[in-house]
């Protein structure tokens, strides 16, 4: 994904994926920053807003999670929790949902 961001630093989606490796790693920071690029790249992807929410509840910032949440609630109104195929797994105390 570095190469594909280095060919295109204007891909959201390289962004976000790489962003989702690095969360799924641990290494919370540079997630975050990778996020918040795909964000900015593409405000309207309701998936980098999910992966954000992970990251940051992983990170102990509930409320900013449940605000990430409820943007990509918003935007993708449908979709009532986070991907099964990214494999996220919320801890008791945060909930992905418009309830």
């Amino acid at each position: 994904l570095d190469h594909a961001i280095a060919l295109n630093p204007h891909d959201s989606f390289a962004f976000m994926n790489r962003g989702y490796m690095h969360h799924q790693r641990g290494d919370e920071d540079e997630a975050l920053k990778d996020l918040n690029e795909a964000i900015r790249l593409n405000s309207n992807s309701a998936q980098a807003y999910f992966d954000r929410a992970a990251v940051k509840s992983s990170m102990g910032d509930s409320a900013a999670a449940s605000a990430d949440c409820g943007k990509a609630l918003q935007l993708e109104p449908q979709a009532r929790f986070v991907d099964v195929q990214r494999g996220f797994i919320f801890s008791q105390s945060f909930s992905c949902s418009s309830e």
